[in-house]
């Protein structure tokens, strides 16, 4: 509609006649079509008789080089991208845990400590111990008790809970249990055993 205007300012104008301007319509569109043409002969999916030609030539080494090249690294980034969606889907499971560990120590720990001593192992293989009173030390020995671990945004602290708790805790990572007497031999966090937690 812009072009149609301007050919009619011009005919108003006198600046050309209408001859002219049927000339020049024609030539634009002759020169569209030839740039339609020329793309249709570069494209890749309509150059059929492009790539024959080429197929009946041998590639140079130079070229036979670069499409190994080319195909090499494109192998390395889908490889890279499966790595890093692989990557993302774990750090989710990981957030996942964390959360629901979290919410399970929040919602069962026992916060009532005592004066005594009670050492247990951390991941990091390092000694922790936590105060609690006589009666917390006997009932985590006799398993009614555990200690797990409760994640926080800015720290991996533990938490004193009861048994229920502590099975829940088992079913969402069993790596969270710091010291737990689950009975008939199984434990978890006694730095002796060898199927230990930590």
């Amino acid at each position: 509609m812009g072009l149609q205007s301007l050919r009619e300012k011009l005919l108003q104008a006198g600046l050309i006649d209408e001859e002219q301007a049927k000339r020049a319509e024609a030539e634009a569109a002759a020169e569209r079509r030839r740039a339609a043409q020329k793309r249709r002969e570069s494209s890749p999916r309509s150059g059929r008789p492009k790539e024959e030609a080429r197929k009946a030539q041998p590639l140079t080494e130079e070229e036979r080089r670069a499409r190994e090249e080319e195909l090499a690294f494109r192998q390395r980034q889908r490889e890279l991208e499966r790595e890093r969606e692989e990557n993302r889907r774990r750090a989710q499971e990981d957030r996942k845990r964390m959360e629901a560990l979290r919410a399970i120590a929040e919602k069962h720990e026992i916060t009532e400590r005592g004066d005594e001593p009670f050492f247990f192992v951390s991941r990091k293989k390092k000694l922790l111990r936590m105060y609690l009173t006589r009666a917390q030390i006997e009932a985590l020995e006799r398993g009614e008790l555990a200690i797990i671990d409760k994640p926080t945004p800015a720290e991996l602290v533990q938490a004193l809970v009861p048994r229920a708790a502590a099975e829940e805790a088992l079913t969402v990572d069993p790596r969270a249990i710091r010291f737990y007497n689950r009975g008939n031999g199984e434990t978890y966090g006694f730095v002796s055993e060898s199927n230990s937690g930590a």
